[in-house]
């Protein structure tokens, strides 16, 4: 079983426009460290699919968007947590194939690791867009997190996500004994 997850749930915004442009702007949710070595155990590959557009609206650079991202693998693997791979659109427009809801970043995915089965694969997002990337990219399993907003997102009247927690720490504490497989059936 494969993780994909969004940038935005695993740490706080900052304070341009919702961007987190530096290092010293990131703050990881509380729990996230253990939760990600956790997962680490858990799931064969774990990725991260990110819409970045303040790249595209030149804030930040590509470079500057690796800093953070290596940031935070200094901040995850000494607790044995880690990440196989970023993805990330920098494009503006909505249209942009990679942009979340496109499923261009999973199938950028499945190109680099073939094994990543989507059937048998969770998106974990707190955004309603990463609910729909996963309806697009046809991973099966979609955990909503209510860090940004309260509700998990709806569609005709019934959520569009699988499970839904307060924040990455509570998911992890939910399967933390392997029990993803009984949770999600």
């Amino acid at each position: 079983m494969d993780l994909v997850f969004r940038q935005g749930r695993r740490h706080q915004c900052g304070s341009c426009g919702g961007y987190t442009l530096s290092i010293q702007e990131f703050r990881l949710y509380e729990g996230v460290v253990e939760a990600m070595a956790q997962f680490a155990r858990q799931f064969g590959r774990i990725v991260v699919c990110t819409n970045q557009r303040c790249i595209g609206r030149g804030l930040l650079s590509e470079q500057g968007l690796s800093d953070i991202h290596r940031y935070l693998l200094q901040l995850i693997e000494p607790a044995g947590g880690r990440i196989d791979h970023f993805y990330f659109a920098k494009e503006v427009s909505d249209d942009d194939p990679l942009r979340k809801p496109h499923p261009g970043m999973a199938l950028l995915a499945l190109k680099d690791y073939p094994e990543i089965d989507l059937e048998k694969s969770i998106m974990v997002g707190n955004n309603p867009s990463d609910m729909q990337f996963a309806i697009n990219a046809k991973i099966h399993y979609k955990v909503f997190l209510n860090t940004t907003i309260d509700e998990a997102p709806m569609k005709e009247g019934q959520p569009i996500s699988d499970l839904h927690y307060p924040g990455l720490k509570d998911f992890a504490d939910s399967i933390k004994d392997n029990t993803i497989s009984k949770i999600i059936q």
